[in-house]
């Protein structure tokens, strides 16, 4: 089985090493899900924001990229 990791601004720690934490992990762990959750709101826009920067930027959609999408 493998192991749970979490992801925190200072890596990555196993569920055991979140309990070790002197650090409350339950502001990091919102933090974290706010975060993947905003990523994903702009994954399922980027056709928007890809059609704005074209329009309102005059940027030939060709010649730039937003990046890739974010892993789920």
């Amino acid at each position: 089985m493998s192991e749970i990791k979490i992801p925190t601004s200072k890596g990555r720690l196993t569920e055991e090493e979140a309990f070790d934490c002197d650090n409350d992990m339950i502001p990091v762990l919102s933090k974290t899900q706010n975060t993947l959750n905003f990523q994903h709101e702009l994954d399922l826009h980027r056709p928007q924001i890809e059609q704005l920067v074209h329009r309102d930027l005059g940027i030939p959609q060709s010649d730039f990229v937003l990046g890739q999408p974010s892993a789920s």
